[in-house]
């Protein structure tokens, strides 16, 4: 998401945003955002955005983290990998990683890979925001 979009995952106010090739970064007072805009988060593109979002994540002094998967149809075991390292950089650094993935084709991926209980999914970006507000 972007500060265009009218349906942001956060009521409070909007503090920043950055555009790479690979996503899109906005930063909120309780969270940031990133959107990935990769339609396939595989094994050909994931390296190169990863490296990108690991120096931004290791600079990122908020206590959530949000990666909306919107625009991404298919992701494979890299895509989940770089999930994963993702997780394990904003955990070392105190912050919390929240997915929010509206396909059912990508929760059905998470689910076979037993990775929807090692994240935090929300389907949509209400369910984000009640998190999020809770978490305050």
């Amino acid at each position: 998401m972007n500060a265009n979009r009218n349906d942001d995952t956060a009521a409070d106010g909007l503090n920043s945003a950055h555009t790479e090739r690979f996503y899109t970064i906005t930063l909120r007072d309780n969270h940031a955002l990133f959107e990935i805009n990769l339609g396939n988060f595989d094994f050909y593109e994931t390296p190169k955005m990863l490296s990108l979002i690991e120096a931004s994540l290791e600079s990122l002094k908020h206590p959530r983290t949000v990666i909306d998967l919107k625009k991404v149809a298919i992701i494979d075991s890299a895509g989940i990998g770089s999930l994963i390292a993702i997780k394990n950089i904003l955990e070392r650094n105190g912050s919390e990683l929240v997915l929010l993935n509206e396909s059912e084709h990508i929760m059905r991926i998470l689910e076979i890979t037993k990775m929807k209980g090692f994240f935090t999914v929300f389907r949509s970006p209400d369910e984000v925001r009640g998190y999020l507000d809770g978490k305050k």
